[in-house]
Formats: structure tokens, C-alpha cells, sequence
């Protein structure tokens, strides 16, 4: 969403491409982490939780 926003306001290319597409997955890895850390492995590794980072 913020990729959106800096692509249509014209800012720069390359940061609009970073918003899309990097910051997103290096978010995703840090939510991974943050939440895997602090719940059981059996709870994390269901169906449910898996399909909400992705």
C-alpha cells in the first residue's frame, strides 16, 4: 500500500520498488520471527498461521 503511494505521487522508481517488494518480504520475515519465537512450534506450524504470512 505505501508502494502504491510512492509510485503515484512519482517519487522515485527504485524506493517505490523497495516499498512494493523488499521492505515487504524483510517485514514478513521479521513478523515470522517475532511471532515463532514466542509461541509452541505445534501451535506456529498450523495452516492457519502459515496462511497469514503469506
Amino acid at each position: 500500500m505505501f508502494g502504491n503511494l510512492l509510485r503515484e505521487c512519482g517519487v522515485v522508481e527504485r524506493l517505490s520498488n523497495t516499498a512494493q517488494n523488499e521492505l515487504m518480504n524483510i517485514v514478513v520475515i521479521i513478523l515470522g520471527l517475532a511471532v515463532g519465537s514466542t509461541m509452541p512450534g505445534e501451535v506456529f506450524l498450523q495452516f492457519e498461521t502459515i496462511a497469514i504470512l503469506y
